[in-house]
């Protein structure tokens, strides 16, 4: 007879981290370390999908009071598709929703700011040509690229990049 342990791992508040997702990335973003996942898993271009960010230290412990700003660019035009301004998230772990338009290569950073919060607060700052830049923002950067398909013809990669 099989026995099953009675608790689940679990990769920052997600049930699992999803494959594409860099779970095991420990080199973080200051000190913090980002999680993400989709909902559904793959993003379907024309359809609503969940994206989920799991904001811990490096201990797993949750972090509160964080202000963050999320960008979406397409990444073979360069252009930001999507802005979601800085917000004061009273907890890590928050969820953002977009209507990914096309199939393609997305780019998703997330900026978090440094303790003193010198950010442009409930403001959208200008894009970027240079995505990982921090000019003008006291703020971590992390790009997490994912791929939007038809169902079917799956492919999902990650790749994150990190500037201090």
């Amino acid at each position: 007879m099989m026995s099953f342990p009675n608790h689940f791992i679990t990769f920052a508040h997600l049930s699992h981290t999803p494959h594409y997702n860099g779970g095991s990335n420990r080199d973080g973003m200051g000190k913090y370390y980002p999680y993400m996942a989709l909902d559904p898993e793959y993003a379907v271009p024309n359809q609503p999908t969940q994206i989920t960010f799991s904001v811990q230290d490096f201990d797993g412990k949750d972090v509160y009071n964080i202000e963050t700003m999320v960008e979406i660019y397409q990444e073979s035009t360069g252009e930001r598709v999507k802005g979601f301004p800085w917000t004061l998230q009273d907890i890590g772990d928050f969820n953002l929703y977009y209507v990914f338009p096309y199939q393609g290569s997305y780019e998703i950073v997330l900026s978090v700011a440094n303790d003193d919060k010198m950010v442009n607060h409930d403001q959208l700052d200008p894009p970027r040509s240079i995505l990982s830049s921090i000019a003008h923002c006291d703020c971590k950067r992390v790009i997490l690229m994912l791929l939007s398909q038809i169902p079917g013809v799956l492919s999902e990669t990650l790749f994150w990049r990190f500037q201090s």
